[in-house]
């Protein structure tokens, strides 16, 4: 599974950075470079934490720029599935936090 935490809404001033837990494992390329495939690997980025099997946990680091009050979204998605991809509408669910930085 993979989660992707981005900023959905906030202070008019507000941004997120969100940064990368050390305990997040970063895949490496799983193809070899004669493998087609192997083009087409991307390493997650800093907002991005896979999750191995059906269930886990995800953990990024926020750091918010303002006082206020945030909403994150978190899109946890099964889309190493063959018929799954931000493309054809199947496969994910969106959670909604709520953050209060005074």
């Amino acid at each position: 599974m993979g989660s992707e935490f981005s900023l959905h809404q906030g202070p008019d001033s507000g941004t997120v950075e969100f940064t990368r837990h050390p305990d997040t494992e970063v895949p490496e390329n799983p193809y070899e470079e004669d493998n087609p495939r192997f083009r087409f690997f991307r390493e997650p980025a800093s907002n991005q934490a896979p999750i191995d099997g059906p269930s886990g946990v995800a953990r990024v680091y926020a750091t918010f720029s303002a006082p206020g009050e945030y909403l994150i979204r978190t899109k946890v998605d099964v889309h190493r599935a063959p018929d799954s991809s931000n493309g054809d509408q199947c496969c994910w669910t969106n959670v909604y936090q709520r953050v209060v930085v005074e």
